[in-house]
């Protein structure tokens, strides 16, 4: 991972650390600012956005209700 040091300006810094005190996970200035050159990065094509997982209800109702809380038992059910 290359590391870099950089000159930010005093209404860039003032900006960053009212970001971060208004985040409930306090992320740092490294992740801030990772995931400010990632998304400038994508919109201008030079970098592909990362997937996300999106798990959505199935569209036909079917199969075991519980099998979202006890999958584990369910899938070994499955293999008996």
């Amino acid at each position: 991972m290359r590391q870099e040091t950089i000159a930010i300006p005093d209404d860039l810094e003032q900006a960053i650390e009212e970001a971060i005190q208004e985040q409930p996970d306090t992320p740092t200035l490294s992740a801030l600012t990772q995931a400010a050159l990632r998304e400038y990065l994508e919109e201008r094509g030079y970098l592909r956005p990362r997937k996300v997982l999106r798990i959505r209800q199935a569209s036909t109702p079917g199969g075991d209700p519980r099998a979202s809380i006890e999958h584990d038992r369910h899938i070994a059910d499955m293999h008996q």
